[in-house]
This record gives structure tokens, sequence and C-alpha cells, in this order.
């Protein structure tokens, strides 16, 4: 089943896709449309059959890890969790991935942080849905909007490494540091062999090591940030601790 499908007919429904309705959003005392040109209902079927007001969220690029998920090279297992992944949103849990739309390989996804509402007019209401109306969402995923709506809502957030039990935080700085000796393994072979090529006068080889180096350094140079933050709280913890 694919998640987007053909407007077909009948009432304004939830999980319609709207093509030209304008939303507005506010900055200090003005108020400016939204970019975006597509959006989705996600009032109740009842209010969106007949209501004077509709609310709505704007559909916009999707700019996750798209790239990873459909990486050429992973395993077919892999491929599959990982746009099981992108689908539920498990990383990006204010976006609902669609796809691409309008034949454009570009892909899309429903911005629920953004909630906006539209007026849809009482006399020709029938009209105006088949103006504006392009597509609508498979019903199992009209059900997996709605659930991710709540959870968008509900779902609480920890940006700290307070609540890790010690245990885990040592396994995880563990799984870093071996990270970091690896790269930093990686550097020293790639060093030497620039000592070679070096010796053979292969200028255009040096240059790719040279460039290996620095993609390598910078990756060591990320981790070992994250490490700190660990080593960090653990050492608070020992500092807290009852003589």
């Amino acid at each position: 089943m694919p998640i987007v499908l053909e407007p077909g007919d009948g009432p304004l429904r939830q999980g319609d896709i709207l093509q030209g309705v304008l939303m507005f959003m506010t900055e200090d005392t003005d108020a400016m449309a939204h970019s975006s040109e597509l959006c989705v209902v996600l009032s109740r079927d009842c209010k969106a059959f007949r209501g004077k007001t509709v609310l709505v969220s704007p559909i916009i690029p999707y700019n996750g890890p798209i790239a990873e998920a459909l990486d050429p090279t992973a395993t077919f297992d892999t491929s599959l969790r990982r746009m099981s992944a992108l689908r539920d949103g498990d990383s990006r849990p204010d976006e609902v991935y669609l796809g691409p739309l309008n034949g454009n390989e570009k892909r899309c996804c429903v911005a629920i942080s953004e909630i906006y509402t539209i007026g849809v007019p009482a006399d020709a209401r029938e009209d105006w849905v088949r103006k504006y109306r392009t597509y609508r969402l498979e019903a199992d995923f009209v059900r997996h909007l709605q659930v991710r709506l709540g959870m968008s809502i509900q779902r609480q957030g920890f940006d700290d490494f307070q609540w890790w039990p010690l245990a885990d935080l040592q396994l995880v700085l563990q799984s870093g540091t071996r990270e970091v000796a690896s790269l930093e393994a990686e550097q020293a072979n790639l060093k030497a062999q620039i000592g070679v090529a070096s010796a053979e006068g292969q200028a255009d080889k040096i240059r790719g090591l040279e460039k290996k180096i620095g993609t390598s350094e910078k990756k060591v140079g990320k981790v070992k940030s994250k490490i700190r933050e660990f080593e960090d709280e653990i050492t608070r913890r020992d500092c807290e601790k009852p003589e």
C-alpha cells in the first residue's frame, strides 16, 4: 500500500493533501505566508466535512538521513530496518515521512510541529475541495498520522546524561574509546603510506592520503567531544559520592 494516493471524490477528510492553500505564521506583530504549497488536513473527519475552519500541517522537503537509508552498499536487512525507522520517525518525531510527491524524486514529509488554521467556504464547498485537493493519505497512514501527532506532543525528550545508569555510561564510553583508537590507528597507517608515496614521488597519491587523514581527524574530534561529556558526567557522580 503506497503512503499517498490519488485524491478521489467525496467531502474533505482527514489526511487529504491540499495544494495552493495559504498558511500564515506570525513573527512579532507581522504575519507571513508559509513557503510550502502543500499541506495535509489534520482535523477529524466530521470537522473536515463541514467545519468553517480546518487544521493543517505543511508538507516540506525531507532533510533527514535518507542517504543512509538508501545506501546501495547496505545489506537487504539493514536497508529494511533503516526504511522502517525512517517511516516511523525514530529520530525525527516531528516529521511524518511521505516519500516523493508530484513525480519528483525529492522526498517530502509532514511537519507536524507546525499547525495552521485555514478557512473553508460554506458556499461551493465541493468545488473548493476539488480545486485544492491534490492527493490523500492511504487509510492506514491516516491512522499513522493520528498516532504520530499524539506522540509528537506526548513524547518526553532527554538531552542530558544524568538519567543514564552508570553501567550504561561506561559501556558507551568504552565504545567511543575503541572507535577513537581505531581511527587513530588508521591515521598512523595512512601517514606510513604517505612516507612510502613521498619516497616514490607520487604527489597525487599523497594528496589523496592527506585528504583521508583530514577527514579522519575531524571524525576523531567529534567523537572525543562526545566522549568528554560522558567522562564529565562520570566524574561528577564520583565527586558526589558520600565519603
